[in-house]
């Protein structure tokens, strides 16, 4: 859907780094933001009611384009002692404006992330959830440059909390430059992110009867920033521009159907217990 917004993309260009010049940010630049809300859905998996938080703190047309796209969807139906039950989860969705030209833009949902549903038998047991997490240091080639972003971890904890493995699951920037530069500035925070997660040590549940999988898959965004707090304020468009998505080898075929880069700031989103989409998610 084709929306007019004159001041998006004065925001947008001011974080281009000037070697890229005006015409190849306009190309490469998009705006989103993360929506936070939740979703209930019926036991045929059709959407039953959903809410999205503070609407009113976000712009008209993206509750609109929500509204017109999430009731639509359709999930796998949850089971509760073998019978299809409602089931309510956390959502977050990633919109995304891509310019069009002529102070044009394209709203998407571009990403979704669902979180574990209320009548899941997971449920009843707590969240996994950090114990000792260290900030990572800024690295000096991408604080020279001014370069800023968010690192989305992929990351294997075993049953005391320990981290496996961890790797750098997507990058996105905030600011744009070359091709050669972005590249080096997506490894330096990628390289810093995962060496802080290293020594990261998390509360985890106690391992359900038979279960035979050595650890957890988790996903962490780490944002670096020159600003004060990890995120804009909610319902302010901010500068994006998505990384490719690298799966690492050791965390095999995931099915999820979850975006890496829509999960929120400060959470940790647990691999396979969200809500699933019948259908892989292809934007809306």
């Amino acid at each position: 859907m084709k929306y007019g917004m004159p001041g998006l993309l004065c925001m947008m260009l001011a974080g281009v780094a000037l070697a890229a010049g005006p015409r190849a940010a306009s190309e490469q630049m998009q705006a989103s933001m993360l929506v936070r809300g939740s979703i209930t859905v019926a036991a045929d998996g059709s959407v039953k009611s959903y809410l999205v938080d503070h609407p009113e703190q976000l712009p008209r047309e993206v509750v609109n384009l929500i509204a017109r796209n999430v009731p639509k969807w359709r999930f796998e139906p949850v089971a509760r002692a073998g019978q299809p039950v409602i089931a309510q989860a956390a959502m977050d969705l990633r919109v995304v404006a891509k310019p069009l030209g002529n102070d044009e833009f394209a709203l998407s949902v571009a990403g979704t992330n669902f979180g574990r549903p209320s009548s899941h038998a997971a449920a009843d047991s707590p969240p996994i959830s950090y114990k000792r997490r260290p900030p990572p240091a800024y690295p000096a080639l991408a604080a020279n440059a001014r370069a800023w972003g968010t690192v989305y971890l992929l990351l294997a904890i075993d049953h005391v909390g320990r981290v496996q493995h961890v790797d750098a699951e997507q990058v996105n920037l905030g600011v744009v430059g070359g091709d050669r530069e972005m590249g080096r500035w997506r490894h330096a925070l990628a390289q810093a992110a995962v060496s802080a997660a290293r020594d990261w040590t998390f509360n985890v549940p106690a391992p359900a009867s038979g279960a035979t999988s050595p650890h957890w898959l988790v996903r962490v965004p780490v944002a670096f920033t020159f600003a004060s707090g990890a995120e804009p304020r909610y319902g302010v468009w901010h500068r994006y521009l998505p990384g490719p998505r690298v799966m690492p080898a050791w965390a095999g075929k995931l099915d999820s159907g979850d975006s890496a880069d829509a999960v929120g700031a400060g959470s940790i989103s647990a691999v396979g217990e969200g809500l699933r989409r019948a259908k892989p998610f292809e934007g809306a």
